[in-house]
């Protein structure tokens, strides 16, 4: 089977990829490999870089994809599936008005959803722009919007003091 060169594949891109700790977990990418091989142009680990948070809303999105397939009879591949942006971006072969229009609102849900654990999150700007939770943005240094407001009015209105 195609699927059993992940691990190895995995290991040598962690190696060259800076944010590796946010990639989709090892078995929730298994899943979506195994559960929609036939929609994927190769099983590699390059195919899902996002986290394991957006797990769900890639599991129905790639089950409503395939289902339009089936139904329309045309041959849908997905060639890749990111966080770009701070949101989901998927990458396929082909793409008709009823796949795009689901495809916009998984994108526009991903910008709602925690890409680590799934819960409500918040788009948040710093070197990298990522979908977080209040928790997971903190883990990862994210100021929240207080305290960026806070910083800059102390900065701004209150100059250091001169000791005389």
């Amino acid at each position: 089977m195609r699927l059993k060169h992940i691990p190895t594949i995995r290991k040598i891109s962690r190696h060259y990829n800076k944010y590796w700790e946010d990639e989709m977990n090892e078995s929730l990418e298994s899943v979506i490999l195994k559960k929609y091989l036939r929609l994927f142009t190769c099983a590699n680990s390059m195919i899902l870089e996002c986290g394991s948070g957006w797990f769900k809303l890639i599991d129905r999105l790639l089950y409503d994809i395939d289902k339009v397939g089936k139904e329309t009879g045309k041959t849908v591949t997905v060639s890749q599936i990111k966080e770009k942006f701070g949101g989901l971006r998927i990458y396929l072969s082909k793409r008709d008005k009823e796949i795009q229009d689901l495809i916009d609102v998984a994108e526009e849900i991903s910008f709602h959803t925690c890409e680590q654990c799934g819960k409500y999150g918040k788009l948040r700007f710093g070197d990298i722009m990522k979908t977080l939770c209040d928790e997971h943005a903190k883990e990862w240094g994210f100021e929240t919007k207080k305290e960026i407001k806070k910083t800059k009015i102390r900065s701004e209105l209150c100059p250091p003091s001169k000791k005389k």
